[in-house]
């Protein structure tokens, strides 16, 4: 079990992980903005309803396909149309380095109970975080 806070200039986010729950499992996403919220629940990435909230009302799409392999249609699409295109793709490798950079600042914070800075950690060893 995890939970990281990441702050952003003008956002937060809270990442709550409950490992491998074995009864009763939840994956929820909740996002709020000045115009409406956004849920999606269900026991399983495969298995979601998600939910718009907004000052009209709230709707619920009925969804098709799942996670896998569907969800990731998407990030093979982008590669292709970005050497098609020849440009960078949105999910490029350098940005999936910043996000390593967010994990092994959570990492090292719940070590020792700091706040660190993404990219600040660089390494991380035998349960020892160094920074640069």
């Amino acid at each position: 079990m995890a939970q990281a806070l990441i702050e952003y200039d003008d956002a937060q986010a809270s990442l709550v992980f409950d490992a491998n729950v074995r009864f009763g499992a939840q994956d929820r996403t909740y996002l709020a903005g000045t115009e409406g919220a956004i849920t999606s629940i269900g026991p399983t990435l495969s298995e979601q309803t998600v939910t718009l909230h907004t000052s009209a009302g709230q709707a619920s799409p009925v969804l098709e396909g799942s996670w896998f392999p569907d969800g990731f249609h998407g990030a093979m699409a982008e590669l292709l149309c970005a050497i098609e295109e020849n440009r960078a793709p949105a999910n490029n490798a350098r940005d999936n380095l910043r996000s390593l950079g967010l994990c092994f600042a959570a990492v090292a914070s719940s070590e020792d109970g700091q706040p660190k800075t993404p990219g600040a950690v660089r390494t991380l060893s035998a349960g020892n975080a160094v920074s640069s």
